[in-house]
């Protein structure tokens, strides 16, 4: 069994939307101090995610300003409290923080701690916008098929996809959220190659829970339908169809900054595509991971 993307012009979009994601950490360092290293970190060590994580935590932690080094009889400036040391120094008289580029990424366990907002949050913002990527485990059924030939065919399927949605903010704790997604994944059967592609799209409340910190929790429930997508390889053969679902999930916001947090959530996905003679639906799951960007003005918490 082989597993893929639909097409090559999915397999592009979906590499593009990665890319960008992936030097999100870089953009943000742009014109700020240290963006060098920044840069280099995002580069070297963000497939490793948490690598990826820490680059973001220090790009949104860092100062504006100019990112050429200091002349050697000029004060230098530090990153983090932006008070002025004397020329040549090594540490920061005020924070103790090394004042050496190099050095300081050996701090970003540190930074990775300490940067996330140590002040607890006392808004909540208009919109959120979410897109990253996104894993579907599709299953039409316990255990497996054997062709005529004898060759076991599973009844589950994993695709690999992406998601984006869009919610508004009532209050603190209430808003509603509309979700699209979408799971591509390839069969070769008997020689034959078969491309599917499910498409979620979702629609309902969200529930957030905004007294810690730096962390948001959020649970969902939702509904509206799923269009799948089968078409063989090298031939106009293809056909579609779409059902109703819902589904239940949550996850929860790590924010890195006023209007930027780091999102990982999961769904139970109910579909009602048949899973065997006797029952006509299916339980899917969905796990995604991305970036949530907040817009729009901001209300100041309220309660229940």
């Amino acid at each position: 069994m082989n597993e893929g993307p639909m097409n090559e012009g999915s397999a592009i979009c979906i590499a593009l939307a990665c890319l960008i994601v992936y030097f999100l950490p870089a953009a943000a360092a742009w014109k700020k101090r240290n963006f060098g290293a920044i840069f280099a970190l995002n580069l070297l060590a963000g497939w490793t995610v948490v690598g990826w994580i820490v680059a973001l935590l220090w790009a949104a932690a860092a100062r504006k300003g100019s990112r050429q080094p200091a002349a050697p009889d000029s004060p230098i400036l530090c990153g983090r409290c932006g008070r002025y040391n004397p020329p040549a120094s090594k540490f920061c008289a005020y924070c103790g923080r090394s004042l050496s580029g190099i050095a300081a990424i050996a701090m970003v366990i540190v930074m990775l701690l300490a940067a996330a907002p140590a002040r607890a949050q006392e808004t909540t913002p208009d919109w959120e916008i979410f897109g990253g990527y996104s894993f579907l485990h599709v299953n039409a059924g316990s255990g497996s098929v054997r062709l005529p030939d004898g060759t076991p065919i599973a009844l589950q399927q994993n695709a690999n996809g992406w998601e984006v949605s869009i919610g508004e903010n009532a209050n603190s704790w209430l808003g509603g959220i509309a979700d699209f997604s979408g799971g591509y994944a390839s069969r070769t059967l008997e020689g034959v190659t078969v491309h599917g592609s499910a498409y979620p799209f979702l629609f309902g409340p969200q529930f957030s829970f905004r007294k810690a910190r730096s962390i948001v929790p959020f649970g969902r429930a939702m509904i509206g339908g799923v269009k799948a997508r089968a078409s063989v390889a090298s031939t106009s053969l293809s056909a579609s169809e779409t059902k109703w679902t819902y589904a239940f999930g949550g996850g929860l916001d790590y924010q890195v900054s006023p209007h930027v947090a780091i999102r990982g959530q999961a769904d139970f996905i109910r579909s009602h595509f048949p899973e065997t003679l006797t029952k006509d639906f299916q339980n899917n799951i969905r796990v995604s991971a991305g970036v949530t960007f907040t817009l729009g003005h901001v209300h100041k918490w309220g309660g229940f």
